[in-house]
């Protein structure tokens, strides 16, 4: 054993030696655990003001069924919508007014858009204030507008299978040939105004030769303009009402 060694025994040994007289040989070290923290007991509030109370009741209110006149349906929707009395009363009133034959295709027709039971008057409701409904083909029509909703009234000949969306007839040139606004416009166009309860005619004739069709539009008897389609264009157009928010037309066969 080398010197080192023998000199780390030695003070081992007395080491050892110095703790057995001091009796701490079997000292052994325990450690208290932390003291634990007392909870404060909980300080009832007392409020000194008025007590907050909810506004709703308690139980809600029975409310009265609200009549809706079931005669009319909707033009997309599964069931009647309620819409101002005077729409109705113009819906209503229309049918015994109109002669069989044309009306306006429930398919073709923009969901914000009421038709009749029968299909002869149609009427703006939905909360957008836009569409478009299409009519059945024939050669000629005649439309009487029966009430001016916000944006005006228009009509106008778009091609048959004009697929949608049925928003506008301005703003799908390549189905609509000509839109007649109320305005005193037809295509850009300054033409004379027409009111409510005026008397629209449009019409589709051919031209002499087989040189093409044409489409006549009539205020009242009086033609107001034409409106000339190529013999290239072999596209079926039918008539179309726009009659916007509140607006509402009938459809009367000629």
């Amino acid at each position: 054993m080398g010197e080192y060694e023998q000199a780390r025994q030695f003070k081992i040994s007395r080491n050892k030696k110095r703790l057995a007289e001091l009796g701490l040989d079997k000292f052994t070290l325990e450690i208290a655990p932390p003291p634990l923290k007392k909870k404060k007991p909980p300080v009832k509030q007392v409020h000194s003001g008025p007590l907050r109370r909810s506004t709703r009741a308690s139980k809600p209110e029975a409310r009265s069924p609200v009549a809706v006149n079931t005669s009319i349906t909707m033009g997309h929707s599964p069931g009647p919508s309620p819409f101002p009395t005077f729409l109705s009363i113009a819906l209503n009133a229309s049918e015994t007014m109109a002669k069989p034959g044309c009306k306006w295709v429930r398919s073709q027709t923009h969901q914000h858009i009421t038709l009749s039971a029968k299909g002869y008057t149609a009427a703006t409701t939905g909360c957008a204030g836009y569409g478009v409904a299409l009519a059945t083909p024939a050669r000629s029509y005649s439309v009487t507008p029966l009430h001016f909703g916000s944006g005006g009234f228009a009509i106008g000949l778009v091609d048959q299978k004009w697929q949608g969306p049925l928003k506008s007839m301005a703003k799908n040139p390549n189905a609509c040939l000509g839109a007649y606004h109320n305005s005193g416009l037809l295509n850009e166009n300054t033409v004379p105004e027409f009111f409510e309860n005026d008397r629209l005619k449009v019409a589709l004739e051919d031209l002499s030769g087989k040189s093409g069709r044409q489409a006549c539009f009539y205020l009242n008897g009086e033609l107001v303009k034409k409106i000339a389609i190529g013999k290239a264009d072999k596209r079926e157009f039918v008539l179309a009402v726009q009659p916007y928010m509140g607006g509402c037309a009938r459809i009367d066969t000629i």
